[in-house]
């Protein structure tokens, strides 16, 4: 049984909502550090390589730099068939700067329209492309994106 605090104040309707501006704020900013990558990366190659159950995602941009991730063990039968279908055609000839609206995009189209949840899919191929990019800028994936300007980890 929860406390009665658990529902605000003793049950009372009239409690004030939580103010989540500061999140909506930050869901605007981008994750990616687009400075550090001058020059455009295009993705040129995105396969999904299987042994037995197990899935990997290897990218590569038009200058031969690559990227992989491992794939979800959980749901490799039944989801990641459909990364074939059609996901990967959308980060194929794209810019890998522009991995926000990449990844927005993908889950959008996936997600919402069809109805299919590709989450897991969309981040393993995600997590490629940010492993090519760490290549390419010959830093970890932490150096990659922005801090939260919500939190602070020092």
């Amino acid at each position: 049984m929860l406390p009665g605090s658990a529902f605000g104040s003793q049950g009372d309707s009239s409690t004030a909502r939580p103010d989540y501006s500061a999140l909506d704020d930050a869901l605007k900013l981008p994750v990616l550090k687009r400075e550090l990558f001058p020059e455009p990366v295009v993705i040129e190659t995105v396969e999904l390589l299987q042994d037995r159950d197990n899935f990997i995602c290897r990218v590569r941009s038009k200058d031969g730099a690559e990227g992989i991730s491992i794939g979800h063990p959980f749901i490799s039968k039944q989801g990641y068939p459909m990364f074939n279908t059609g996901m990967r055609d959308r980060f194929l000839g794209k810019h890998a700067r522009d991995l926000d609206a990449l990844v927005f995009d993908a889950a959008e189209r996936n997600v919402k329209r069809q109805g299919i949840p590709l989450c897991v899919q969309t981040a393993t191929l995600e997590f490629a492309v940010l492993d090519m990019l760490g290549t390419i800028a010959n830093k970890p994936l932490g150096e990659l994106i922005y801090g939260s300007p919500l939190f602070s980890w020092s």
